[in-house]
């Protein structure tokens, strides 16, 4: 697999080729009200099964309550910050969800570039998203396992804070297999942003911004930037036009053009999907 694909809009992709940036958003705050807590439940059930036997009736209480405050703190405190691929250059589910019913675009991105940051421990992560329900379950038992070890050196709040903070990247990387079409990967940082507000990071072949706000369905949203200049020449492989779109291979070629890239090396296609509005 050469490129992994975002679907958008044609004003955001002019706003990508234009700012030389990818935007890494509040993931708790996209359409998909159980993202990040989708596995944490399962965690939370699989617990439950292993102490309800194993504990008193007032330390079940004690450990439900503190798990529940680990939780709801570190939701509150550490954001999840992800954008979001698909294997697939030209699905129809894509298009209807994600560029604007077609009308927009797919920017095909280099994985080898992407795949880069996963050289350092604590940076950014890119990954494929998990969709198998025997892989989830052998990650619950392995995170439930994690907290019960820790339980018995440390405190509660400190074995729930192994999980719930420490894995919080593949806990954003697991979704239900109704969503397996997708064939998602997501390039995701987990971070306060509170303590990133006028400071850049430097990654492998990526620099990330300050932290910023916009305003998304009425919600104050904190989002942050990764300028791609230094691999400017080889990052965007591929564009595929939306089957609904207006714009055509030469006014995305022109583009291209305008703001420094060699369109040349960048395959523009059309969609092969029939489907109209």
């Amino acid at each position: 697999m050469k490129s992994v694909y975002h679907y958008c809009s044609v004003d955001t992709f002019l706003k990508i080729i234009q700012n030389k940036t990818i935007r890494l958003t509040d993931i708790g705050k996209s359409n998909d009200y159980e993202e990040r807590i989708y596995i944490e439940n399962k965690i939370h059930e699989e617990l439950l099964s292993q102490l309800k036997n194993e504990l008193s009736i007032e330390e079940f209480r004690n450990v439900l309550q503190v798990e529940e405050l680990c939780r709801n703190m570190l939701r509150e405190n550490i954001i999840l910050y992800a954008m979001c691929f698909s294997e697939q250059k030209d699905l129809l589910s894509q298009w209807r969800g994600y560029a604007n019913n077609g009308t927009g675009i797919a920017i095909g991105f280099s994985k080898e570039i992407l795949d880069s940051v996963n050289k350092e421990t604590y940076g950014l992560t890119f990954k494929p998203i998990c969709y198998k329900e025997e892989q989830q379950k052998i990650f619950v038992m392995e995170q439930v396992k994690t907290i019960i070890n820790t339980m018995q050196i440390k405190n509660a709040f400190a074995a729930f804070a192994e999980v719930y903070e420490n894995e919080i990247a593949n806990l954003g990387c697991m979704k239900a297999s109704g969503f397996s079409e997708e064939k998602e990967w997501r390039l995701c940082k987990a971070m306060s942003p509170e303590l990133r507000i006028d400071c850049e990071a430097e990654f492998p072949n990526f620099t990330l911004s300050r932290v910023h706000e916009q305003c998304t369905r009425e919600q104050i949203v904190t989002y942050f930037d990764l300028s791609y200049e230094t691999v400017l020449d080889n990052f965007i492989t591929e564009i595929v036009i939306g089957p609904n779109a207006k714009v055509t291979s030469r006014d995305i070629y022109r583009s291209l053009y305008i703001n420094g890239y060699n369109p040349d090396k960048i395959e523009i296609a059309i969609s092969n999907i029939t489907y109209r509005q």
